[in-house]
């Protein structure tokens, strides 16, 4: 019976290797912001983290140091890229454990210009006084080149996209966030005879 219990002790015991969680490998996101997210390590007091745009790592959009297992960024990245990451944990003494591994995850286009009558009209931005800016985000909802959203910082820069859909199916377009964050607007799904939708979407 102990021999039983010592084989199934054995067998239950797993050893538990850290994982890289998101962006997962493979994700084509659409959105610039990156939350970046990956399993705790042992005894580790911070975490290096590396994005880059070659799998080697030799051309490095960032190399920081983290304290925790998430980090947020906001400025490295452009749209229709594909970006390779990784971590490592940092010890007490200033050692480095191995890397965890390495995933990559691309982002897709921005929202591409207007055509209106053959003739491509880019969406542009101009700010008059910097010192009127206030933090937050502004969501467009538009119809033209299909249904989509998007999302533009204080600066005019666009963040967040729905995607565009040109044959309608499947798009969204937003037209109001109340204060509780719930979202109103248009979907083309099964359209015409239910124009409603549950979406679930990465922001």
């Amino acid at each position: 019976m102990k021999r039983l219990l010592f084989i199934l002790l054995l067998s239950s015991i797993s050893f538990v290797f850290g994982t890289l969680i998101s962006p997962s490998d493979g994700d084509e996101l659409n959105y610039i912001h990156i939350l970046f997210e990956w399993e705790q390590q042992p005894d580790a007091v911070e975490y290096n983290i590396q994005a880059s745009n070659s799998p080697s790592f030799d051309n490095l959009f960032f190399d920081i140091n983290n304290l925790s297992t998430v980090y947020i960024e906001k400025d490295a990245f452009i749209w229709d890229s594909n970006i390779y990451w990784r971590v490592k944990p940092i010890y007490i003494d200033e050692s480095a454990g191995d890397w965890i591994g390495t995933s990559m995850f691309s982002i897709g286009q921005s929202t591409p210009p207007y055509i209106d009558e053959g003739e491509e009209i880019e969406s542009s931005t101009d700010i008059y006084q910097d010192d009127l800016l206030e933090d937050g985000y502004v969501a467009i909802g538009a119809f033209r080149t299909g249904p989509h959203s998007f999302i533009i910082d204080k600066y005019g820069n666009e963040i967040w996209n729905s995607r565009i859909l040109l044959d309608n199916e499947d798009a969204v377009m937003l037209n109001h966030i109340n204060e509780y964050g719930n979202i109103s607007g248009y979907s083309g799904l099964n359209y015409p005879n239910n124009t409603g939708t549950k979406i679930n979407f990465d922001l």
